[in-house]
């Protein structure tokens, strides 16, 4: 299993949107307009296992807040950058 990475491109929090580029196993997904609340998922690691993003708030200073769920037992961790 490699390292997930997030970068934050653009929160919009007037709309309670935001856009999000997720790096893994040396692929690039962009993610643009994503809402509250609403789950990102992606699969990753040499055995695929799905990891889910959701976001449940978005700050005026370009700041998203949320979690990442990832499956039980990973032996690595998992990091979070922001741009």
């Amino acid at each position: 299993m490699g390292t997930v990475s997030l970068v934050l491109n653009k929160a919009d929090s007037k709309r309670s949107k935001y856009t999000i580029t997720v790096l893994s196993d040396d692929k690039q997904y962009q993610k643009k307009d994503k809402s509250l609340n609403e789950p990102l998922q992606f699969y990753s690691g040499t055995e695929p296992m799905l990891f889910e993003i959701v976001a449940n708030n978005v700050s005026a200073k370009n700041t998203v807040t949320g979690y990442l769920s990832s499956p039980k037992g990973l032996p690595e961790p998992v990091a979070i950058a922001e741009r």
